[in-house]
């Protein structure tokens, strides 16, 4: 139990100096806008996706955009997704992406 206890201490005190190393160089924040993207190919169901997207929002993200492309444009789609947020110049707390495909594609 004791070496249990200390582990669990020494993992939170090197996160807690992670998380403040990176505070101090300024490069990562949580505190700006959580975004979620949602690409879906055709074959998925509205319903599917919807049940997504209201995740997202229950989970406090912000923005959640949906757009369908075939499982050969995700790539495509996701680049201009990044340059979206660059260009947004403003700190983003955190980005999740959810590709959601039908089985075999």
């Amino acid at each position: 139990m004791a070496f249990l206890v200390s582990g669990t201490l020494r993992v939170a005190a090197q996160i807690a100096d992670a998380q403040d190393s990176l505070g101090r160089k300024g490069k990562y924040s949580v505190q700006g806008p959580r975004v979620a993207l949602t690409l879906s190919s055709p074959e998925v169901s509205v319903s599917t996706v919807a049940l997504l997207e209201s995740v997202f929002q229950t989970l406090g993200f912000e923005s959640c955009q949906r757009r369908e492309a075939s499982v050969q444009d995700f790539l495509e789609e996701l680049t201009g997704f990044r340059e979206q947020l660059d260009a947004h110049r403003a700190p983003v707390g955190c980005v999740l992406v959810a590709l959601v495909a039908p089985v075999g594609s």
